[in-house]
């Protein structure tokens, strides 16, 4: 079996982060492997094991990545792979994808591995977008991989704590859940043998790949630390200038737009987080005097789509098909692009939940464009849209600016706007149109099978008043015991950021995030969280944040109500040993 791993090469956790416009300052800081590769990695590893073949470790950048291909290759991947490309920091996802699929394609590989996202850019689409461009069959957020023949049965993970298994023709494309394994270490043998092994080196030239840039960061900057970031609205105020709509080609700058707002079912119910772009988009509208459509997919959604049409849109499309009643990324890829080519929206807005990280990328790329994702806000200003996301793990936010003409693809963070704000219709109820969609058994590829939850719930966090959550800050499993006192003299409930999980320091019910579960205790109290925005999406809904951190520059500052910079093992029997004292007074 020929695996071909595509890993990227990130500064390193540690390194300070020097911002110099649009990218930061690389000059003396170290790099590293991207964490999330490395499960990748290692996964390949694994099933060559198993199955025999190659491991190829892909990579692109600068004369400095072929380290972190070293790295690879001492780990135990047969050979490697640079595009060498000094500015490939400037790229778009889809530019930086067609880059690797032109490589990719000059190899007989059965399968190809990516990490979930980078711990720099943070896009999280370049598996999706390689499955678009080299047109295979592809899934995300892997947690599990058997080969059967020509086929694998996957696990994929969901949120909120549930699972489906895929079944998935080879050759195929999956993205890597990070935690999936234990990751290996170099051995001196391994790192002895690496010397040996060949590292092809290719310019992005030589592909003579044809790419027009579909969005630009115009600017990286560290964001205001203030308690308004816990509802964001980066969105300034109207602007008063108006522009001229143009008759043809749409530029991002044009002011007034047809926005279409893409909505999801969650196992027969609404997932809340298609109100809150709802809400997005009836902002941006206001801004630039647009009008919103908004289409709900399945079988058999009548029902929901007449209870859309009472939020204020123009129009409902229900999009319904047979094929649609269970979710897959080819069937939703193939019928939404027959809407959006019906329609001819300028913006498409998604909610940014894994269903559509697993398919609105590639819905983007079959239409040749791109996709911003994971925005917690946009701007209205100087007549165009600027969509604000998070960067390096949240230690940056970005200005990020369509490029081309429409239509354009944004995604919007679970928690970025407020569902309760949401507008009712004026007269009652928006008209609904059925919307025909052509869809063969053929065209789906990747099969869905059974959706299920590997343990019930100990305790259902959703429902506590009161948590005490631990990040990788409590350093061991036998630091575990302090926060649990915490939890019980306060009479709340023990929880953790993945990690804890993943390390098995406490059970998976315990996890709150975007994989775990979805609290709002009215008071939360995280200990040693850093505040990644795959833990900040499941507990930013608390009535009051209490956050403990060492570091003053932790992202979990930036949601709380009440922060304080200390040692977690200096506060935690201090505060302990406070609240026994007034129960017993």
């Amino acid at each position: 079996m020929n695996i071909i791993v595509c890993i990227k090469q990130v500064p390193a956790k540690d390194a300070p982060l020097a911002i110099a416009g649009n990218w930061i300052k690389e000059s003396d800081i170290g790099f590293e492997m991207n964490e999330p590769d490395s499960y990748a990695l290692e996964e390949a590893l694994r099933l060559k094991e198993k199955h025999g073949g190659e491991v190829i470790a892909l990579s692109m950048g600068p004369e400095r990545v072929k380290q972190t291909i070293k790295e690879a290759l001492a780990k135990g991947a047969d050979r490697g792979i640079l595009i060498a490309d000094d500015n490939f920091a400037q790229l778009d996802p889809l530019g930086s994808a067609k880059a690797l699929a032109s490589a990719i394609k000059k190899e007989k590989a059965d399968l190809v591995l990516t990490g979930l996202q980078s711990d720099d850019h943070g896009f999280g689409q370049t598996g999706v977008l390689l499955a678009a461009l080299l047109d295979r069959p592809h899934a995300t957020i892997i947690m599990a991989i058997d080969v059967e023949g020509d086929k694998m049965k996957l696990k994929r993970e969901l949120e909120a704590g549930w699972f489906q298994h895929l079944e998935c023709p080879l050759p195929a494309v999956l993205s890597i859940q990070s935690g999936i394994n234990k990751v290996r270490y170099a051995t001196l043998k391994g790192i002895m043998a690496a010397k040996k092994k060949e590292i092809a080196t290719m310019t992005r030239e030589s592909f003579g790949i044809q790419h027009e840039p579909t969005q630009k960061i115009e600017k990286i900057y560290v964001p205001t630390k203030t308690k308004k970031n816990r509802i964001p609205h980066w969105h300034s105020e109207r602007s008063g200038n108006q522009a001229r709509r143009k008759t043809q080609v749409r530029s991002a700058g044009a002011l007034t737009m047809k926005i279409l707002v893409i909505t999801e079912l969650r196992q027969g119910k609404w997932n809340s987080a298609s109100f809150e772009t709802l809400a997005a988009a009836q902002q941006i509208a206001a801004d630039t005097s647009s009008t919103i459509s908004a289409a709900v997919i399945g079988k058999g959604v009548a029902a929901f789509a007449d209870e859309l049409g009472t939020k204020n849109v123009a129009e409902v499309l229900q999009v319904e098909h047979d094929l649609l009643e269970a979710y897959t990324p080819d069937g939703y890829c193939v019928a939404l692009s027959q809407v959006i080519h019906a329609g001819k929206p300028d913006l498409v807005l998604f909610p940014h939940t894994y269903q559509v990280r697993d398919f609105a990328p590639k819905l983007a790329a079959s239409l040749g464009k791109g996709m911003i994702g994971d925005c917690i806000g946009y701007r209205h200003a100087s007549g165009k849209l600027v969509f604000v996301r998070q960067m390096f793990q949240g230690k940056t936010a970005a200005d990020v600016i369509f490029q081309g003409a429409a239509p354009w693809f944004a995604s919007f963070q679970s928690g970025a706007f407020r569902a309760d704000l949401l507008v009712a219709h004026p007269s009652g109820k928006a008209p609904v149109n059925r919307i025909a969609v052509t869809l063969t058994p053929d065209q789906i590829r990747t099969k869905p099978l059974d959706l299920f939850k590997e343990a019930k719930s100990a305790v259902d966090l959703t429902q506590a008043p009161l948590i005490v959550a631990i990040g990788r800050g409590i350093k061991a499993p036998e630091n575990i015991p302090q926060a649990e006192a915490l939890a019980k003299a306060i009479g709340g409930e023990i929880a953790a950021s993945r990690p804890i999980c993943d390390e098995g320091w406490l059970p998976m019910e315990r996890q709150i995030g975007s994989s775990g579960q979805t609290v709002a205790p009215k008071l939360y109290l995280a200990l040693g969280i850093s505040g990644a925005i795959q833990h900040v999406v499941g507990m930013k809904g608390a009535r009051t944040i209490v956050a403990i951190n060492k570091d003053p520059n932790a992202p979990i500052f930036e949601i709380a109500d009440y922060g304080v910079v200390a040692d977690i093992f200096e506060i935690m029997p201090a505060l302990t040993e406070a609240l026994e004292k007034a129960k017993s007074a």
